[in-house]
């Protein structure tokens, strides 16, 4: 009977000599291209309930930011300092490459900027909305660049080079949020929005917005709010500010004191008593000092002379123990640190001094500049590749955008460094440094005409002109009288020759401005 049994013996390969020793094959193994692990963010309802405080979990979580930033004198301030200094930044594309097309490229995504139906300045005040809700979603709505006179919104543009731009970022706002979309692995998929208006589903997928996020932490789409940490001291003022005025207004009217006979106040009272009962204390719970003000209370006496229902103000004495003023003023600093924006209120306290204030401002202008950073991040990520792909350009050095410097530079700082450097010559001036140094102190640009050099500062007309008196005098004279027989004459000695005078031009003018400069 013969066997089944197949042999495990590998066998050699063809070509290979007799008693070679094989080799394992080592060709590139090849990767699990799956995702294991989850997220670690319930995502089974659409919503996100990842906040440890219960009154910010949930759709209800907007409702309180909203209020925040709307009836907080502190918070307001702080946001619209921050909006303030972060509409001025102005904004720059960079090339991806030094080629010529490249920077042709640079220079349409920039213009893009100044094409759409609004500011880039209000764009970026919408995105900023991230600051109080933790997130803002944006929906990039294109077109096609045809020219200024297209009646079709769609289609008008100062441009009519046919591209594909930019003609909105429409902010989706927070409070229509209805769900989220995920996919298996925890990736956001789309914006759910149930518009208020009409009470209509709207599906605005992830490929045609761009989600912007103060803090990526689960893949959470709805990040983390700036105000969550001035949420219990934004509670405890307001709580105290309501307190604080019931107090005055008693303060000012007076404590309400009713007295009614003991058998009103029984168990077993009649429904007539209960009901006079009632009446009564809503009159001692509801009065108030207006132009309204005025109770009519009956007059009753008991056998002897005694009146069976009383009404007064009981007249509060001395001061409270706690002072409200330094609670508030604390819990107020507390909302301001948790935006790093405390230096607002440096000068209302009486305290503070001018290197403290200017050490508060840097550290905001970093974090401001680190927000700046990530809104750049997600354009660059996913907005810029999508114009190159629709606008069929070369994607592989894209160029991106760049946002400015948030704070202005210190002139007297920065003209002490450049001083100091330069005299012991670790820094030579040049055209790109003067104008580096123009545009930090908001002074006007050169003329391009000096920009030659440090030591060829001059003017290309002048040279011409120079030129002209050279060729001028090394040209030799013609006449009709002249004799071609006659022998050239003798040039004369160096030491003999009349010296040229020299014309007071605009060359020895600057030369004797850089030779000032660096006597300086």
């Amino acid at each position: 009977m013969a066997s089944t049994r197949k042999s495990t013996r590998t066998s050699a390969p063809s070509g290979a000599r007799q008693g070679s020793i094989y080799k394992l094959d080592q060709r590139k193994p090849k990767p699990d291209l799956s995702q294991l692990a989850s997220i670690g963010l319930d995502t089974r309802t659409g919503d996100v309930y990842d906040s440890t405080i219960r009154e910010l979990r949930g759709p209800q979580a907007f409702k309180h930011y909203r209020e925040m930033a709307d009836h907080s004198p502190v918070i307001g301030a702080c946001l619209f300092a921050i909006e303030m200094l972060l509409r001025k930044v102005k904004w720059s594309v960079e090339p991806g490459d030094e080629s010529a097309e490249e920077e042709k490229r640079a220079l349409l995504l920039e213009g893009m900027l100044d094409d759409m139906s609004h500011s880039w300045e209000d764009a970026i005040a919408e995105i900023l909305s991230m600051m109080v809700y933790g997130f803002a979603f944006t929906e990039t709505v294109y077109k096609l660049r045809k020219g200024p006179y297209e009646r079709d919104s769609r289609y008008r543009s100062k441009f009519t080079d046919g591209l594909v731009g930019i003609r909105k970022f429409v902010l989706v706002p927070q409070e229509t949020l209805d769900r989220w979309v995920w996919d298996q692995e925890g990736g956001i998929q789309s914006f759910i929005q149930r518009s208020p208006e009409d009470s209509k589903v709207r599906i605005i997928p992830i490929d045609k917005g761009l989600l912007f996020r103060t803090k990526v932490s689960k893949n959470n789409p709805q990040g983390r709010s700036m105000l969550l940490n001035a949420y219990y001291p934004w509670t405890f003022v307001k709580r105290i500010q309501e307190y604080e005025g019931i107090g005055i207004e008693r303060d000012l009217a007076g404590m309400p004191y009713a007295g009614v006979p003991p058998e009103y106040l029984e168990a077993d009272a009649s429904e007539n008593d209960r009901r006079f009962l009632s009446a009564v204390k809503e009159i001692v719970t509801g009065v108030r000092r207006n132009a309204q003000e005025g109770i009519v209370f009956p007059m009753a006496y008991d056998d002897e002379n005694n009146p069976l229902f009383e009404f007064k103000l009981l007249a509060t004495g001395g001061m409270r123990q706690f002072d409200t003023n330094k609670i508030i003023e604390r819990y107020e600093r507390r909302m301001a640190m948790s935006l790093l924006s405390d230096f607002i209120l440096m000068g209302h306290e009486r305290v503070g001094s001018l290197a403290l204030s200017r050490d508060k401002t840097t550290l905001i202008g970093r974090a401001l500049a680190g927000i700046l950073a990530s809104i750049a991040a997600v354009i660059n990520r996913h907005e810029v590749p999508r114009l190159y792909r629709f606008n069929g350009w070369d994607p592989k050095a894209m160029s991106k955008f760049v946002p400015g410097d948030v704070e202005n530079a210190d002139i007297k700082n920065l003209g002490a460094y450049v001083k100091s450097v330069m005299s012991v010559g670790a820094m030579t001036p040049d055209p790109k440094l003067e104008a580096a140094l123009r545009e930090a102190a908001a002074l006007p640009p050169i003329d391009p005409e000096y920009m030659r050099g440090p030591d060829e500062m001059r003017p290309v007309d002048e040279e011409s002109d120079e030129d002209e008196d050279e060729d001028e005098d090394n040209k030799k004279p013609s006449g009709d009288d002249e004799d071609e027989d006659d022998p050239a004459p003798e040039p004369e000695p160096d030491d003999e020759k009349p010296k040229k005078p020299k014309k007071n031009s605009r060359k020895q003018l600057l030369k004797a401005v850089q030779a000032h400069r660096r006597a300086a």
